[in-house]
């Protein structure tokens, strides 16, 4: 048995809630995890490392049961088109992807690396960011999309492979630095803060806050 494998026998054997596990259509792992019915459902991508994938997923599920409800919630307030949500909801989930990568280096970090570089090969590249760099405020565009998961790549590659790479451009840059800047190690709701913020910092968007006491995010007002 591979360590990605055993990692995610043990990881799963740690869990007392219920755990499906489903095949999905997206490029990445999604999960989510319901306190009421005490469950989890993990969606695997159909492409790459089936066991990196459904250890990854078990993560989130274990973060879900042992941190705050908030580290692993969507649930926001202070947005109130569909698409804007869907923007934080992305910016929650690569920091959440930061900090699950964090488990995995703990646990296996030769495969990791073997996963960065299987990932390097099918990332989208990125341009150079004109200046300034221009983005659509209502929706989440490829522009920021693919910066943003390219900056994240970049930054575990410094952290967790080699430290020299360097960034396609100032924008990218400063987004690797935002992730960088928070261990991985240690997630919870001002880790998250942290890592979301500092990248809605660089693309000039409201920052958020944390109401644990109601259960949500808050998308600050502009001053």
């Amino acid at each position: 048995m591979g360590c990605l494998e055993q990692a995610a026998k043990d990881v799963r054997a740690r869990l007392t809630w219920r755990v499906s596990v489903l095949d999905g259509e997206g490029e990445r792992v999604e999960a989510w995890s319901n306190p009421a019915t005490r469950s989890h459902t993990i969606m695997l991508p159909p492409e790459g490392e089936r066991d990196y994938h459904l250890l990854h997923g078990l993560i989130l599920a274990e973060l879900a049961e042992t941190r705050p409800p908030l580290v692993t919630s969507n649930k926001i307030w202070g947005v109130s088109i569909a698409s804007q949500n869907l923007i934080r909801a992305f910016y929650l989930a690569a920091a959440r992807d930061w900090f699950v990568t964090g488990r995995i280096a703990t646990l296996c970090p030769d495969e990791l690396r073997a996963a960065l570089e299987a990932e390097a090969a099918v990332l989208t590249p990125v341009e150079p960011a004109g200046n300034p760099l221009t983005i659509d405020r209502m929706t989440l565009g490829s522009e920021e999309k693919d910066r943003i998961l390219a900056a994240l790549h970049l930054a575990k590659v410094r952290r967790w492979v080699d430290g020299g790479e360097k960034a396609a451009d100032e924008v990218t840059e400063a987004l690797a630095q935002a992730f960088g800047a928070v261990d991985p190690e240690m997630p919870g709701i001002q880790g998250m803060l942290g890592v979301v913020n500092g990248l809605c910092e660089v693309f000039d968007r409201r920052c958020f806050a944390a109401n644990e006491e109601k259960g949500y995010w808050m998308v600050e007002a502009r001053g």
